[in-house]
């Protein structure tokens, strides 16, 4: 019987193991392009919004309500 195996490939062309991901897997630009895909249809599972938004863009927006005063 073969070893199960489960991977994605990220934009810089590396294999992220989903089975047993390492930290050397990704690079900081594969994690930022995944987050930019990444609709986000609910803020903490509590509010809906209208129109999916990317994570990183829902990350930026609450980042800037929060920092000020």
């Amino acid at each position: 019987m073969k070893p199960d195996r489960a991977w994605v490939r990220l934009s810089s062309g590396r294999r992220l193991n989903l089975i047993a991901p390492q930290p050397t897997d990704w690079t900081d630009l594969d994690l930022a392009v995944g987050l930019s895909r990444t609709p986000v249809i609910s803020a903490g599972g509590t509010a809906a919004v209208r129109t999916a938004i990317s994570t990183a863009r829902d990350s930026r927006t609450f980042s800037r309500q929060n920092t000020r005063h």
